[in-house]
């Protein structure tokens, strides 16, 4: 439920793999556009994920963007 609070442009977490990021500052910096993260913006992205096959660079990458786990 909280998660699902921060579900704004200017506020943006997403789940994966049940770890909390904050992708509000990444949203312009996404390869993919910035688009494609709001589609899934306070919510669990976990499958969206996994199904665009993420390099492990994308999945380093997460780190810089940890709230905290669920």
């Amino acid at each position: 439920a909280e998660v699902a609070r921060h579900n704004k442009q200017h506020d943006g977490y997403i789940i994966i793999d049940g770890v909390v990021y904050d992708v509000t500052n990444f949203l312009d910096h996404h390869p993919g556009g910035p688009n494609i993260l709001m589609e899934h913006i306070g919510k669990d992205a976990t499958v969206k994920f996994e199904d665009i096959g993420h390099s492990l660079l994308a999945r380093y990458q997460l780190a810089d963007l940890y709230v905290g786990e669920l």
